[in-house]
């Protein structure tokens, strides 16, 4: 996540640009939408527990460092068990973004951690990033080509996210940030 775009942006930095997106269009108050924020690398780190707090959202974004390693594996069970206290009635979706190059751990604890995730009756999406991305990995991960997108050009997180917001099924009648949903698109 520490290499450059085309745009001469860290691919870490579009990342947190593209959630601050996100974030900005979703409903973010008492009995709305809330958001956990979890980062991996050789560990995983609830940055954010799941709140409807802007604010406590901002502040977790600005505490994320790059360091070694991408345990996947641990950021998603980490991203699984931040979504224990959701409401019963709300939709529990994970997004997990990654290049897919997870190490030092290898691939069947990820796709381990990953099973785990979809049993439990989680909404696993995940978001493929960088022209050296594992494609094969990652869609494997997602377990449904649906939820998986990847994108070449980190430049285009924002466009992803902004998809992802509408995509992502919320309880009928109800969408992220008010949105309507509109047909998926490849990018």
């Amino acid at each position: 996540m520490g290499e450059h775009s085309r745009s001469g942006q860290r691919k870490i930095d579009l990342a947190v640009a593209a959630t601050r997106d996100l974030l900005a269009g979703l409903r973010l108050h008492p009995g709305g939408d809330r958001v956990s924020l979890v980062s991996f690398n050789n560990t995983a780190t609830t940055l954010a527990p799941l709140t409807d707090d802007h604010n406590a959202l901002e502040m977790a974004l600005s505490r994320i460092v790059l360091h070694q390693q991408s345990r996947i594996d641990l950021g998603l069970l980490a991203g699984a068990h931040s979504l224990t206290t959701a409401r019963p009635e709300s939709m529990r979706a994970l997004i997990l973004l990654s290049d897919g190059l997870a190490n030092p751990a290898p691939a069947s604890d990820v796709l381990e951690a990953a099973a785990s995730v979809h049993s439990s009756g989680i909404s696993l999406y995940v978001v493929g990033v960088g022209p050296n991305m594992d494609r094969s990995f990652l869609r494997e991960i997602a377990a449904d080509p649906q939820r998986f997108i990847a994108s070449a050009d980190p430049d285009l997180l924002g466009s992803i996210f902004d998809e992802l917001a509408r995509r992502v099924p919320c309880p009928p009648g109800v969408y992220w940030g008010q949105r309507t949903a509109r047909p998926s698109q490849r990018w």
